[in-house]
């Protein structure tokens, strides 16, 4: 009866399980209401069952719930991916500011040039990890606790190694290039300089072209991006391409060039970027 599903979410839920209750009649509005999530019946179902109800079942299906919830699942998980990538992005902006102060040497990346990170390089990545299809074994895993952090302890962790990762790659390739052009830690140097620009675009350079690795291993938190299928999104292979288009652009493109205060740079330098990269990919496979 409506007094029994009414009694049966109490007791559940005093039991602190997430409830979900179906219904289709007017008597079973409060249990619907009661419930973490009432489900009605799109056919059957009265106009009272379906305003009280969370979910409405257009075709008074049961397997619809199922792929309710792998939805449900698939959209919160892509949540915390989107989260996290954007926040270890802006992690290796803020260490690469922090090990230049702490260094004492000029400051290894421009204000402008971090913006063209958030503005330019990093819009299509974060964007293409909402579009990440379901994981396998979705529909296996345990349920999701109402109370769960977006980021998860062991995921702010992951935030502050993968930051410091990308960090200390452009820093490095920022002082190689500034010491190779003949620059000395007891030198001042004129931030108009060519050699200053085009060792702060190697520097953006390299956190840029991490972030399409942590783009990557941002795909899952437990499966490596082999695991998962290289390209099985294709939404974030297309991004990494776009992101590149537009990092060479910033970089060589003069009009670019004047407003982003970037340099072409030496391929010395795209070696550090490129082993920066790889070390942010590969660090994150191992684990």
């Amino acid at each position: 009866t409506p007094a029994d599903k009414l009694r049966i979410v109490r007791d559940w839920k005093a039991r602190g399980a997430v409830v979900a209750m179906t219904g289709d009649g007017v008597n079973d509005a409060p249990a619907l209401k009661k419930a973490d999530i009432g489900v009605a019946m799109g056919v059957i179902g009265t106009d009272v069952s379906k305003e009280a109800a969370d979910m409405i079942l257009l075709d008074d299906n049961f397997v619809s719930i199922v792929k309710g919830i792998k939805e449900g699942r698939t959209i919160f998980q892509n949540l915390k991916k989107f989260v996290h990538y954007v926040f270890t992005s802006n992690a290796s902006e803020l260490f690469t500011v922090i090990f230049g102060v702490l260094l004492r040497i000029p400051a290894p990346i421009s204000a402008i040039q971090i913006l063209a990170i958030d503005l330019g390089t990093d819009i299509f990545p974060s964007f293409s990890l909402g579009l990440e299809p379901q994981e396998p074994g979705i529909s296996e895993s345990r349920s999701i606790n109402a109370k769960e952090n977006i980021i998860s302890l062991h995921g702010f962790k992951r935030i502050i190694y993968i930051g410091i990762i990308m960090a200390a790659g452009a820093v490095f390739a920022f002082m190689w290039s500034m010491l190779r052009g003949g620059w000395h830690f007891k030198f001042k140097i004129d931030i108009n300089s060519l050699l200053y620009l085009k060792s702060t675009t190697a520097a953006y350079a390299v956190l840029s072209m991490t972030q399409m690795a942590n783009l990557l291993q941002s795909r899952s938190e437990k499966l490596t991006p082999m695991q998962l299928g290289f390209f099985k999104n294709k939404y974030a292979i297309g991004a990494i391409f776009i992101s590149i288009t537009i990092l060479l652009s910033f970089m060589y493109v003069p009009f670019f060039q004047k407003y982003l205060h970037t340099s072409p740079i030496d391929w010395k330098d795209w070696i550090v970027v490129i082993v920066s990269t790889f070390a942010v990919f590969f660090f994150e496979e191992a684990r």
